[in-house]
């Protein structure tokens, strides 16, 4: 009897482990993609969300082209806007958001006479697929789009790579890739995360810690059976180490979302030529809204050194 009553409550504690495994699996790696709402927001986040919709509206008023590809067997899609220049940056959103949220991001560059292109990537805006690709599973789709802008506007483009957050750690996972086209003479990220075997577990707050590691290996699993790619399969950690594209790496010194000391590391691990920017007092992906000036000017003295030829 009392083997039975223990098997029973070891069956309770697996099925229990596996629902609430998946149901962190599903927040992380799964976008309802569920409209956020924005009236009832408040300062200063207000301003800050004002900013990002004015640009919007600004960017959507463009002669710009809504491009398509199809990338293992998913529809994605992009938005491009033309400079007639050879210089294109590719500019990379973050985790639960789409192209439009950098569309205010955009007019920078368009400024300093680059071609733009804001992709959703998969899984968000009007891209397919019903998971996340973290930077794992979906950074081969910056490069199909690399190929695509290339075949189609000329041979001669030049390419910067521009992502924050989830888009900053993809166009580090991008960096050390053997696939990555030559055409690429420099990348700027902002926010990134060194690998999500270190990125989750900060972001869990369980206790005690053996429940905490069950819980997040069963997560994993769940990662690697739906999602089809594991928290250490090529991170950006390991990336930039094989680099040999400048790499402008930014982040807020106030973020607790991704710590600074995640970018401290990146930096340290990265080979191939590299400056960084730390605005204080900047949170999450806020280091361009904290501190603009600095920022704009940073990128624009990294953007002479390893592109040349920008509008100054």
């Amino acid at each position: 009897m009392i083997i039975y009553i223990t098997l029973i409550g070891v069956a309770i504690i697996i099925l229990i482990s596996l629902v609430v495994s998946n149901i962190m699996f599903r927040s992380f790696f799964v976008n309802t993609r569920i409209p956020k709402e924005i009236e009832n927001i408040q300062e200063p986040m207000k301003s800050i969300v004002d900013y990002y919709k004015t640009g919007e509206s600004w960017f959507l008023s463009l002669p710009y082209e809504l491009l398509n590809l199809c990338n293992d067997g998913l529809q994605l899609y992009g938005y491009y806007v033309s400079s007639s220049s050879k210089k294109t940056v590719i500019i990379l959103h973050g985790w639960k958001d789409d192209a439009n949220i950098r569309m205010a991001d955009a007019k920078f560059y368009i400024d300093k006479g680059y071609n733009v292109f804001l992709p959703d990537i998969r899984s968000h805006g009007k891209s397919q697929s019903k998971y996340i690709g973290m930077g794992c599973s979906d950074r081969k789709d910056i490069i199909m789009w690399i190929n695509y802008l290339q075949d189609r506007y000329g041979v001669g483009t030049q390419f910067v790579l521009d992502g924050v957050s989830m888009g900053g750690a993809t166009v580090l996972a991008l960096s050390g890739d053997t696939e990555l086209p030559n055409s690429v003479s420099a990348i700027v990220s902002d926010s990134a995360f060194t690998s999500l075997a270190e990125l989750i577990p900060a972001m869990i707050k369980i206790s005690p810690m053996f429940i905490k590691k069950s819980l997040l290996y069963l997560t994993e699993m769940w990662c690697k059976l739906l999602a089809g790619y594991s928290f250490n399969q090529d991170t950006p950690m390991k990336q930039v180490a094989y680099s040999k594209t400048p790499i402008l790496f930014i982040h807020g010194e106030a973020d607790t979302f991704v710590p600074l000391s995640m970018s401290h590391k990146l930096f340290g691990a990265c080979k191939s030529a590299k400056a960084y920017l730390y605005v204080k007092g900047a949170s999450h992906a806020q280091a361009s809204w904290v501190n603009k000036k600095d920022y704009e000017e940073r990128i624009t003295r990294f953007l002479i050194t390893y592109v040349g030829g920008i509008k100054v």
